[in-house]
């Protein structure tokens, strides 16, 4: 397995304890993030004239003349920039789902772009972490927690 893939998990009590919301059908450009978390892998986009990484894909595409997004496989592993407990759900339909707490992560190798996400332990800030691919019913949810 390499570093851009982790075995999906089915811990339905994890995934019930967190606020998901569903990947965004809607968001064509996003698709192949949302397709790569289903199948336990992180991907972002990059631009293909200067290498610079680029999250969330916009519909405009890359700051470069001629560029194009094109999908990488990045680490399922960073570190914790950021982090904050929610107390008070501002979710629909979660207000049972409190307190989490959700981070911002930098992922090894990628540099600019971080990734909001929560956590499913007590990461703090500085701590290393990798991904967890959860079952969350009709959809595969990110998360992390400590290495």
């Amino acid at each position: 397995m390499d570093a851009a893939s982790t075995a999906p998990s089915t811990s339905a009590s994890t995934a019930a304890s967190l606020p998901w919301s569903e990947p965004p059908a809607s968001i064509e450009m996003a698709r192949p993030f949302w397709d790569a978390v289903a199948r336990g892998r992180l991907v972002l986009p990059r631009c293909s004239v200067c290498n610079r990484w680029q999250w969330y894909p916009e519909a405009f595409g890359t700051d470069c003349a001629g560029g194009s997004l094109v999908w990488e496989a990045v680490p399922a592993t960073g570190t914790v920039y950021a982090c904050t407990t929610v107390h008070r759900s501002f979710l629909p339909g979660a207000p049972s789902q409190v307190p989490y707490t959700v981070a911002l992560i930098d992922l090894d190798g990628v540099v600019g772009p971080r990734l909001v996400a929560p956590l499913t332990d007590d990461a703090a800030i500085g701590d290393r972490v990798r991904a967890q691919f959860l079952d969350a019913g009709d959809h595969t949810a990110l998360a992390f927690a400590k290495l």
